[in-house]
Parts: structure tokens; sequence; C-alpha cells
């Protein structure tokens, strides 16, 4: 099966009614963050503040150290029951520590404005490089706007999924991979990334990938230590903190398939984990760059522990591959229903309906992998 050439770039102008949907859109998400910035503030933002405080007082051998980090944020949110931890690798409170030098409050409005910005500057580069269409899907793409008023770093994800993709499109494959080593920072959305980029040989992104993870491990050691690195790990094995324990059933990964169907034994999940390491390998063997990186994205969106709603934002970036680069139509519709809030309104309802983005983000993956399997036939007998 054929594919498009690659995208042209969109007219200069914006047309007017695609500019009056999407910023109608962006009031709309803006008016519904309202309702959920205190809790933001509260809870996701405190996190990060905190373990910015933390290395701008010089404690980064404290980091992990849930009595230390108590007392701050009682301070800054005395409304709080339980300590919400800062869970990101110590290199990553080091890139936030200037916010620790802004009142708390003052900083939470400067993140907020930052992944803001860096939403519509992906919003803009999409629809520079597939034509102004795409800036409507970006702006109905519910998981990435819930992260903004989550006051998460969601969309910084997203950024480096699209910096990654243009420089290896543009046969930069050294800096491609490093750009991708900047999303260790939730390196749990990425675990089938290296193995694809190995099995497509492409060895110098495979480079660039390891150089910015040597280097980030580098900084870790550098900030707290063998031990640092030893209570980093320590805090991600505690099954005793609710914040760092959501319900299985409400995640967006193929677990969440079987916490809601009531299978619950880890022999299903480890079934189901396989299946989908499976289905990705196969959709990514000899497939070109928008193909594999697509199916690596959703495959380790699926396979990882731990995935609330906004960490499907990074899967904006295989939903616009997919919209403006396939000829599939069953693809294309399964990439549409994604994009629409419509799976996501599930969560409204609550268990067994909560398994439904899980499904459809299944569903694309094993469509899109089929799809690259026929391209792959078809070019072979070309």
């Amino acid at each position: 099966m054929s594919t498009p050439p690659a995208a042209s770039p969109a007219p200069s102008r914006v047309p007017l009614v695609t500019l009056v949907f999407v910023v109608v859109l962006s009031i709309f998400w803006v008016v519904q963050g309202t309702l959920t910035y205190q809790r933001a503030r509260h809870h996701d933002f405190l996190s990060f503040y905190t373990g910015a405080t933390l290395i701008g007082q010089g404690q980064a051998e404290k980091l992990y150290d849930l009595d230390v980090q108590r007392p701050i944020q009682k301070a800054l949110a005395p409304g709080n029951e339980d300590v919400i931890p800062f869970i990101r690798p110590s290199y990553y409170a080091l890139a936030l520590a200037p916010l620790s030098f802004l009142p708390f409050g003052v900083a939470f409005w400067v993140w907020i404005a930052i992944q803001t910005v860096l939403l519509l500057l992906c919003w803009a580069w999409a629809g520079r490089y597939f034509g102004w269409d795409a800036m409507i899907f970006g702006a109905i793409y519910f998981p990435a706007a819930a992260g903004v008023s989550n006051a998460q770093d969601c969309v910084f994800l997203l950024a480096v999924g699209i910096g990654a993709y243009v420089l290896a499109d543009r046969k930069l494959d050294f800096w491609s991979g490093v750009v991708l080593g900047l999303g260790l920072i939730k390196f749990h959305l990425f675990f089938l990334l290296p193995v694809v980029i190995l099995l497509q040989r492409r060895f110098r992104i495979f480079a660039g990938y390891c150089a910015a993870a040597m280097t980030a491990l580098g900084v870790f050691l550098a900030l707290g230590g063998f031990g640092g690195v030893e209570k980093y790990v320590s805090l991600l094995q505690r099954d005793d903190l609710e914040w760092l324990s959501p319900a299985p059933e409400l995640m967006i990964n193929i677990q969440s398939v079987a916490a809601n169907l009531g299978w619950h034994s880890p022999w299903v999940s480890a079934l189901l984990i396989g299946l989908v390491v499976v289905v990705t390998l196969l959709g990514a063997w000899h497939a070109e760059l928008w193909r594999w990186l697509s199916v690596a994205l959703l495959g380790s969106v699926l396979i990882t522990p731990h995935a609330y709603a906004y960490d499907a934002a990074i899967l904006l970036l295989p939903i616009w591959l997919v919209l403006f680069r396939s000829t599939n139509p069953a693809l294309r519709i399964i990439a549409a229903t994604l994009a629409v809030p419509l799976p996501f309104l599930s969560f409204l309802f609550g268990p067994p309906w909560t398994v439904i983005p899980a499904l459809t983000i299944f569903a694309f993956l094993c469509v899109l992998s089929w799809d690259n399997h026929r391209a792959r036939l078809a070019e072979a007998a070309a």
C-alpha cells in the first residue's frame, strides 16, 4: 500500500474558521481548568515545587526523604493530609530549581503559562507541518489539555516526541536520540523505544539516546550519589502511598483491561503485556519512521505500570502522523476516535467503562501494526 508524500508546509495564514474553532476550544479548556486549579496547585505542582525547593536549598541528598518533604508541603498547603512526594529523577528537580526562587503562588502560574505556551507551539508546529486542520485535532485532544489543567508536565513529553521525529526525519539521528533521552524524566513511558530503535538498526539514534541517558545518570549521581539512586528506587517501590498507588482501573495501560474485567491475576497481566510487546515489534519491523515511532509510543504507554489519562498527551503525535500520513480509512477513523474526548469521558461513569481508553489505544496499535505489515508487503512486492 502506498503512503502519501511527506507533508508540505501549510499556507502562512491560518484559515479564519480554524482559528475561531481553536480559540473557542482553548477558552473552553481554560474555563474547565478553573475548576481544578486549586487541586493542581496543592497536589501535582506541589510535588514539583517541593523537589525544586530542596535542590534550591542544597538538600539534593534528602530529595526523596518524606520526613524532609512533609514540613515544606505543610507550610505551602496546610490543608493536605498526606505528603505528595517528588517522584521524578533528581536532575529534573535541578531543572525546576529556578521555580523555587518565586513565591509558591507565582511559581504555579508561571508553570501553567510555560505548559500552555509549549502546547500552543506544538499545535502551531502541527499546523505548519501537516496543514492547519491538524490544529483542530490538537485543540480537541483531551489528555494534553487535562495535563495542563492538572499542572502536569505531559506537554513537555509531547514536545520531546515531536522534536525527535523532526530531527530523525531530517537525518539528524544522533540529535534525535539526544532529544528522546530528555523523555527519561518519565522513563516508564518510553520502555519500548530503545528496543524498537535497535530493531530498526538506527544505531545513531540509539547512541544519542544512550549519551543523554548517561549524562542524566551522571547528574543524578553528582547530586545524590548512589544513596540517592537507592532512595529513589525505594520510593518508587512503596505501595503504602495512596498518591503513588492509584486504582489500576483508572489507568490507560493494558493492565487496566484486566482490572476492569475482573481478571486479577499477574499471569493475565503478563500475557497482555507480552501481547502488546509482540504486536509493537511486529508493527515496527522494517517500517517507515512515522510508522515505527508511532507504534513504539503506543506500545510503551500500554505496557507501563503507571499511566494516567494525561500521560496520553504524547500520543497526539501518532494521531497526527496517522491522520495526515496514512491512506487507510479504518486506521484514520481509530486515530480520530482517540483524538476526540469521547473515549476519555468514560472516566465519568467509573469501572468497567474506564476500560474504554485502554481498549481504544490497543485497537489503534493493532490496526496500525497490521497496516505497517501490509505496507511492508506492498513495498517488497514492488
